[in-house]
């Protein structure tokens, strides 16, 4: 039975992540069994938040459905590019092959912080 994520360390490590940078990342933990279209939903979840003029992020994690997905506006996109989404997602499914749904969200989160950090650091303004 795959465990579920400590709310309090993802917490955490969201603040980490976000430190030193002017994004900020969400994170969604569903409950569902089933997640058929992860990306749906987490594109349906990110046109939801109100993020100002803030750089932002939305991981979408379904620990039971072993299924997640990560979001990022265009602004992100457009400095990080595929190669961010595509390591997230690596270094996520290592974990997830695991069973290890806690330590797929921390160490995405640990990825996100570090480009963030590269590509929207603290003090720059919103593009």
């Amino acid at each position: 039975m795959t465990r579920i994520p400590d709310r309090e360390a993802v917490s955490r490590a969201i603040a980490d992540a976000e430190a030193g940078t002017t994004a900020r990342i969400h994170v969604a933990l569903l409950d569902d069994e089933r997640l058929d279209d992860p990306l749906g939903r987490a594109r349906t979840i990110f046109s939801w938040l109100d993020r100002g003029e803030d750089a932002g992020v939305l991981m979408l994690v379904a620990p039971r459905a072993r299924r997640f997905a990560v979001l990022g506006d265009d602004v992100i996109h457009e400095l990080a590019g595929d190669e961010l989404w595509q390591s997230v997602t690596a270094e996520m499914t290592s974990h997830f092959a695991g069973d290890d749904v806690e330590g797929a969200i921390l160490r995405g989160l640990d990825v996100l912080g570090d480009a963030l950090r590269r590509h929207r650091p603290a003090g720059t303004l919103p593009a």
